[in-house]
């Protein structure tokens, strides 16, 4: 085992591209069950994977997505059903959406996924794809609202 003193010892920490949860240890031999939490790190192989910060969202509108949103999602009991028909039944970031909650903490984490998450299929990103599931449900008051997101969320 190497001194931790010798001043010859040389660590390669090299971390580039490195997702992980937690921290570092520098140990020869660690026994546990499971440190720290569970970490997810959402990717469907596509090279242009968005964030909320990328996609321009100021807090306009941010806040005209959750109010867009909300009536469609305020009951836990209907947003994992409302969520499949927009995105379908086997889009991957859908298990990675926690359910529960209210409302006002709901969308806000459901809209870093979906964006974080990239396109569901090429050239439809996946927030893009509920705003337009909704815009089939809403009149065309509302409609004209979604439309005025669209560039902002498909460029």
């Amino acid at each position: 085992m190497p001194d931790p003193q010798d001043p010859k010892q040389v660590n390669n920490n090299d971390l580039r591209n490195a997702q992980f949860g937690g921290g570092l240890i520098n140990a020869d031999i660690v026994n546990v069950e499971q440190m720290g939490g569970n970490v997810y790190n959402i990717y469907n192989g596509h090279s242009n994977i968005k964030t909320i910060q990328n996609l321009k969202l100021e807090p306009n509108i941010s806040n005209e997505l959750v109010n867009l949103l909300r009536p469609f999602l305020e009951d836990e009991r209907s947003r994992r059903p409302f969520l499949v028909l927009a995105l379908g039944n086997d889009s991957p970031v859908l298990q990675h959406i926690n359910w529960s909650g209210a409302v006002a903490s709901f969308l806000p984490d459901m809209l870093c996924k979906l964006a974080d998450y990239g396109e569901v299929a090429p050239g439809k990103q996946a927030l893009w794809a509920l705003l337009e599931y909704v815009r089939s449900q809403v009149g065309v008051d509302i409609q004209k609202r979604i439309d005025k997101l669209r560039l902002i969320i498909q460029s």
